[in-house]
């Protein structure tokens, strides 16, 4: 579009002559049009609003692919299908039950159950599953193999 295109109607840049009065030079005649400051209307303003909400429902559109249910059971089994083993974790339980069985003290004297906690913990920050469910059942009073002496006290 050419400048003269955004000029109200009836006015030219050369032509002044309203009341028959003719102010124009040469050199107003080369210099262009230039069109006053775009207009923006509310609809356009809205615009922005309307790609937040475009963003927003693309969002929770992917975001729900990835629901996950509260089922323990059913994220102990998608982390057993992902087959994530922590060889760390993995040392940290054998480690668990070496202190159970009392390989790291004097025959006769009790086992380091602290140590043997800790031990437990790490494997279970390393996603261990196994060290994951001893803890679990652990906290529960749930009969299970490793560490069987320990409770938690309900406070």
């Amino acid at each position: 579009m050419s400048p003269t295109e955004f000029q109200e109607e009836g006015v030219s840049d050369t032509d002044n002559t309203e009341n028959g009065d003719s102010h124009s030079t040469p050199e107003e005649e080369r210099v262009p049009f230039v069109p006053p400051a775009r207009r923006r209307f509310d609809t356009e303003l809205d615009s922005s609003v309307c790609l937040e909400a475009d963003e927003d429902e693309k969002f929770w559109k992917e975001a729900r692919k990835l629901r996950r249910s509260t089922c323990c059971a059913e994220e102990i089994q998608r982390i057993f299908e992902e087959k994530r083993f922590s060889i760390l974790g993995q040392v940290h339980l054998d480690l668990c039950r070496y202190h159970e069985l009392g390989r790291f003290v004097d025959e006769g004297q009790k086992y380091d159950r602290a140590a043997a906690w800790f031990h437990l913990e790490v494997a279970a920050k390393c996603t261990v599953i196994e060290a994951v469910v001893t803890m679990a059942k652990i906290f529960l009073n749930i009969p299970r193999e490793l560490l069987q002496d320990f409770t938690v006290d309900v406070s």
